[in-house]
């Protein structure tokens, strides 16, 4: 049987969204195996887990520093990018969104439902 904790949010303040989840597990599982601080292992472990909270880790000084260097590197390689690299990350990051809006209930594209109006009942 599946922990409980292991499945929880997180990010409890937005709305439920599955793959949202799994990406940041997934994330947070390479950062934890990127690192070599056995004690931020173990608080990365603890939220892929569900036992803390990734608010908690995202105060850790030492996550910070582990963050740090991969965001500046990350943000000179978004910068390199060619015209075609640039539309097919916003292409990727578009799917990922669908099928976010898809998870929560939504129909990319479809209108929002409108109250009645006057002179239309």
């Amino acid at each position: 049987m599946t922990d409980p904790s292991s499945t929880a949010p997180l990010l409890p303040a937005l709305p439920p969204n599955r793959a949202l989840d799994e990406h940041l597990r997934r994330s947070l599982a390479v950062l934890r195996d990127r690192s070599e601080d056995d004690g931020l292992r173990d608080r990365i472990d603890d939220v892929i887990r569900g036992r803390s909270s990734l608010r908690a880790l995202s105060r850790d000084p030492a996550f910070g520093a582990l963050l740090e260097p991969l965001v500046t590197r990350g943000m000179q390689q978004l910068g390199d990018l060619t015209p075609d690299e640039q539309r097919a990350a916003e292409e990727g990051a578009a799917a990922f969104e669908r099928g976010a809006a898809f998870e929560r209930g939504e129909v990319p594209g479809t209108p929002e439902p409108q109250g009645p109006t006057h002179g239309t009942w």
